[in-house]
């Protein structure tokens, strides 16, 4: 353990092939963490798996909203130009 940080080994998956690594956090992170993990009864590797598993999985339904609202964005842009351009 680094002074002032704790580490936790993870599943990583790359093109869908999972691997461990560690990462280091914040000993206030550990301390919560060691914490929330006794009050469910799991492990802390449990709880950071499912936390890091959750949490990417947010990321990735964020950008698919934002993706969505770009393509809106740019065929609203195109069906604007082409009324224009219908007017004139």
């Amino acid at each position: 353990m680094c002074f002032g940080f704790a580490s936790w080994t993870l599943p990583v998956a790359f093109d869908k092939i999972f691997t461990m690594k560690t990462v280091d956090a914040p000993r206030k992170l550990k301390e919560t963490v060691t914490s929330a993990a006794r009050d469910l009864g799991v492990s802390e590797n449990d709880l950071m798996t499912n936390a890091v598993v959750f949490y990417l999985s947010a990321l990735k339904k964020n950008q698919s909203l934002k993706d969505e609202l770009r393509m809106w964005d740019d065929a609203s842009a195109a069906d604007l130009a082409a009324f224009e351009r219908s007017l004139a």
